[in-house]
């Protein structure tokens, strides 16, 4: 006992020289900052939206800490994450994401947005870095998201008028137009005409020379909005006609880059800078780089825990890790003899928590399996009619056994995780969603869960082949949950993805299997994506065109923050888009891992159950020895 002690000791005192000894800290790249998706989002106005925010370390290295600077349009866009852990909100339309934890080589967060006016706009990761066992790391390319919030109907205008013209290819759903102008004219003498009650509200006309930005804003009677942008330039001479040109495409495009930044700024390229607010208050802003501010901040924040670091980290981590080390030392010594006696027995959970300690920051558990077994009655007599039967039952000569379809499962899954389920016909997936689902009850172990937040995607579940299309529609939606109003307010969206507008009329026992599919993964994927989504091999139907388009939207379920679990026989589905895999067995559960590692494994699998868990066995074996010492 004293010999550790002393040992510690000097640990102790050789660790602080070590780390007071560094002068500066490594820092490097090595980091990659993206959102959800790369082809931007479309969101509705008035309704809440989702954006997943990811950090991922180019090295593939654990990450410790994050931080992510993000820039966004306040007139366009309400935060509705600020209360989050981690946030911190630097000033209006800028704020600070930072975490620390303990994550695999990519971090992820989802955040929470409402749009407020409909119009094209950008959120940015303007800043990210983060920290690995290696040092610090950043990334330095600004990243940008495109959002395009259509205009609602109730907001739309009948005309914009230029000195009493209308301007050159108008259209009420088109946002964006190039104006340009004579040198003479120092204001726009712009009008809109409205309906349906719209209000309209126009930003300062006043023009300098150069580009400059007027806005338009619809006000429906409800509240809502809608923001057309005019791009107007004002020439040098005198001489040029007034002339106006619907200009969406390139306002848009310029709007994503040049004309609008993420804040929400119009500048003429002079040195002639309004902001958003500034337009529509008619007072002139000085112009400053939210992106700089924020930099300059993370700055400061990083030098001032660097004495932190040296002080505290040395004196206080190293002396609560080195004397809790040498106690679970002693113990684990004592203890010893009796492990190396006995047969070492660990499962993944097991094993989980030794490596990877829960941290309180982490997401939360939604799904939970604790030892979970299920056992089925089977008749080994047979019978050859139902005569036969009720006589066998009557006399009790019916015999049964026990068939376990599940044996000992237990795993964790946290908020967001995308989870792929592998495994040969009649290894007991099914059975294990049905029981996630609630629709069965294990016959021992527990599966903790919020039932009523999981939704399972299956195709073709409640279809009526006596029925015709437009009839199996509401039949099925109506099993899913759906009301009538929501049905009827999206049928022509389920008849358009599905492709079947000429058939909808037809019965569907007159249907392909390949129609009746995309009609059950059109009806399915209408509604908004639930907390727990379970999809059961829907990403093999139809042909290879329509697979495309079922896999972006399956891919927009997942990054609109569910969590995912996902069953395929197609290990090349569960590679690209699983972070983690459960391998299921007769009823065994295999391996949970990494989702590559894990069907990299199954793709090698030759039916040999009993040999790879006798191997699962020894690798255990092999890890308790090890961490024993």
């Amino acid at each position: 006992m004293k010999r550790c002690w002393i040992k510690g000791i000097l640990l102790l005192f050789t660790g602080i020289l070590l780390w007071t000894g560094k002068t500066e800290r490594v820092c490097a790249e090595g980091a990659k900052a993206y959102f959800g998706t790369e082809e931007g989002y479309t969101w509705e106005a008035g309704r809440r939206s989702d954006i997943g925010l990811y950090l991922e370390s180019t090295e593939g290295e654990r990450i410790s800490e994050v931080s992510l600077t993000v820039t966004y349009d306040p007139e366009v866009l309400e935060f509705n994450s600020a209360e989050d852990v981690g946030i911190t909100v630097l000033s209006d339309g800028n704020f600070l994401l930072e975490r620390t934890g303990s994550w695999e080589k990519t971090f992820k967060q989802i955040l929470h947005f409402t749009p407020l006016v409909s119009t094209h706009t950008v959120v940015e990761i303007s800043a990210a870095g983060g920290k690995t066992p290696s040092g610090e790391i950043s990334a330095e390319t600004i990243v940008r998201a495109e959002v395009e919030i259509p205009v609602r109907d109730e907001c739309r205008l009948k005309s914009i008028l230029i000195d009493g013209v209308q301007i050159e290819g108008f259209d009420s759903g088109k946002l964006f137009y190039d104006i340009s102008v004579t040198g003479e004219t120092e204001k726009l003498p712009v009008t809109a005409e409205a309906e349906n009650g719209l209000e309209t509200e126009i930003s300062d006309t006043t023009l300098s020379v150069g580009d400059n930005i007027v806005y338009i804003t619809a006000v429906s009677s409800n509240g809502m909005k809608a923001r057309y942008t005019l791009r107007v330039n004002r020439g040098m001479d005198s001489g040029a006609a007034l002339s106006g040109s619907g200009g969406g495409d390139n306002a848009s495009a310029d709007g994503k880059g040049n004309s609008e930044s993420a804040a929400g700024v119009g500048a003429d390229g002079k040195g002639n800078s309004e902001s958003a607010a500034g337009a529509n208050g008619g007072e002139e802003e000085p112009a400053e780089s939210a992106t700089d501010n924020s930099e300059l901040v993370i700055k400061k924040a990083l030098r001032k825990r660097q004495l932190a670091d040296t002080i505290l980290k040395a004196m206080l981590i190293l002396i609560c890790i080195l004397s809790v080390s040498e106690a679970i030392l002693l113990a684990v010594r004592f203890r010893r003899s009796r492990l190396k006696k006995e047969k070492p027995l660990a499962t993944d959970r097991f094993r989980k928590q030794v490596r990877s300690p829960e941290l309180s920051d982490r997401p939360p558990i939604v799904i939970q399996a604790l030892h979970v077994c299920m056992d089925f009655d089977r008749a080994v007599n047979e019978y050859s009619s139902i005569k036969e039967l009720a006589i066998q039952t009557i006399k009790g000569q019916r015999i049964k056994e026990k068939y376990r379809a599940l044996d000992d499962i237990s795993f964790d899954i946290r908020k967001g995780s995308i989870v792929g389920i592998i495994g040969t016909n009649g290894a007991g997936k099914s059975t294990l969603l049905k029981i996630i689902s609630g629709a069965l009850t294990p016959t021992g172990g527990i599966m903790r869960v919020n039932k009523n937040k999981v939704q399972i995607l299956t195709l073709g579940t409640g279809f009526d082949v006596e029925l015709t299309g437009r009839e199996n529609v509401y039949l099925n939606g109506a099993i899913i949950g759906y009301d009538r109003e929501f049905i009827d307010e999206h049928y022509e969206e389920i008849v358009e993805f599905a492709e079947l507008s000429d058939f909808m009329n037809e019965k569907v026992k007159n249907y392909s299997s390949g129609m009746v599919s995309r009609l059950g993964f059109a009806i399915a994927t209408v509604g908004p994506p639930p907390e727990i989504l379970i999809l059961d091999e829907v990403l093999s139907v139809g042909d290879q065109l329509f697979q495309k388009k079922s896999l972006k939207k399956v891919k927009e379920l997942i990054h609109g923050g569910s969590t995912v679990l996902m069953v395929s026989h197609s290990t090349k589905t569960i590679k690209e888009n699983c972070d983690m895999a459960i391998w299921i067995e007769k009823g065994h559960m295999v391996a949970m891992g990494d989702a590559k590692e894990i069907c990299d494994r199954y793709d090698k699998y030759d039916g040999d159950l009993e040999r790879v868990l006798m191997e699962k066995g020894k690798e255990m074996e092999e890890e308790v020895l090890e961490w024993i010492g």
